[in-house]
């Protein structure tokens, strides 16, 4: 999978970078996997800057869907920073716009990382 993970249990904050070629399968697997259980309430920076994103308009939906359809979860998701350049910042604003329409008012955009870490650092700890 092209996005490496590093969690920081002491701040509860998960740092994601992604790189090369980019798919919403890459992208359900990160988040099944580093967005749920103990992870879920950790602050997320997603840092697709050096990443080279495909698919289609369905492949974020199906995602935002994913996202959003776990509202049930005993757990809120911690806010999520995605910090993104190019092709991928376009889809990211469609994903942000997506969640958005669902409910979920905890994912922002960014094109660099400071603003990103300004923004999470001011975000509640789940």
């Amino acid at each position: 999978m092209p996005i490496t993970v590093t969690h920081d249990d002491a701040v509860r904050r998960t740092m994601a970078v992604a790189t090369g070629n980019l798919t919403a399968g890459d992208l359900l697997v990160f988040v099944r996997a580093h967005r749920s259980g103990g992870y879920r309430g950790y602050r997320l920076l997603f840092d697709a800057r050096a990443a080279e994103p495909y698919g289609r308009p369905q492949d974020l939906e199906r995602l935002a869907a994913e996202v959003g359809g776990d509202g049930g979860a005993s757990a809120p998701r911690g806010a999520t920073a995605i910090v993104a350049t190019d092709r991928a910042l376009e889809l990211a604003r469609v994903y942000e716009s997506l969640c958005a329409g669902a409910g979920l008012h905890h994912i922002r955009v960014f094109q660099r990382v400071e603003e990103a870490d300004a923004w999470l650092a001011n975000q509640e700890r789940s």
